[in-house]
């Protein structure tokens, strides 16, 4: 799931250019002088963006999330790209422009960003609300909690989900066989749909059944969130 849905490989592409570019722009405004070296330094920037986003949450769904919430995990990127470029320039004995060249390289690079991502949230809003760009998902729980949940859903279309099915969440008085069939429900409904989340809302959550739909979700790379209310 992390690495195929997850992490949006064409985002972090995006901002690889943008940290290029970044380096670039600084260099002019700062009128420092291109050197050969100064590949280095660039490939040194691009591989320290693509380790921190690894440990970092930039590259999660920020779609039920706000804008805030994507700009505070872009912060540890940032200063990650601050560390490592200012230890290159003092190794490079580039001390002149160790700190003034990094604050505006860095400047440059989180106001890019920040900016592509407000625009490309824009534009996903937008997409979502005609139906474009969605996730299907299917909901699992109590009929009454479960109703309040997919009429949200269904109302706020820019928040990019679409429900594809419904069913009661089987519990301990059940028998084994409508535990299967909720199995099967879910089981046809990945096939139809390809299903991106799961969501289960109950407020008891009986140690088999979720143990059962945990290891059906995981061995199909679905998201699973448990919610005791809505």
């Amino acid at each position: 799931y992390s690495i195929e849905t997850r992490h949006n490989y064409t985002k972090l592409s995006a901002d690889l250019l943008i940290v290029m570019f970044a380096f670039l722009l600084a260099t002019q405004l700062s009128h420092r002088a291109w050197i050969g070296r100064d590949m280095l330094v660039v490939g040194g920037l691009v591989v320290g963006w693509y380790a921190a986003s690894k440990f970092t949450p930039l590259y999660n769904d920020f779609r039920t999330l706000t804008f805030i919430n994507e700009v505070w995990a872009l912060l540890p990127n940032l200063l990650f790209q601050f560390a490592i470029l200012t230890v290159f320039l003092f190794f490079l004995n580039d001390t002149n422009h160790a700190r003034t060249f990094s604050l505006m390289y860095v400047s440059l690079l989180g106001t890019l960003i920040t900016l592509k991502m407000y625009g490309q949230r824009k534009i996903f809003h937008y997409w979502n609300g005609k139906g474009i760009y969605q996730k299907t998902l299917v909901v699992l729980g109590d009929s009454d909690k479960m109703n309040g949940f997919v009429d949200f859903v269904n109302k706020n279309s820019q928040f990019g989900y679409k429900v594809v099915g419904v069913a009661p969440l089987p519990s301990a008085a059940t028998s084994a066989d409508q535990l299967g069939q909720t199995i099967r429900f879910l089981e046809k409904a990945h096939s139809l749909h390809l299903l991106d989340e799961l969501i289960v809302i109950s407020e008891n959550f009986e140690e088999d059944t979720a143990k059962k739909i945990t290891q059906w979700a995981d061995s199909k790379g679905i998201l699973l969130r448990f919610t005791p209310r809505f």
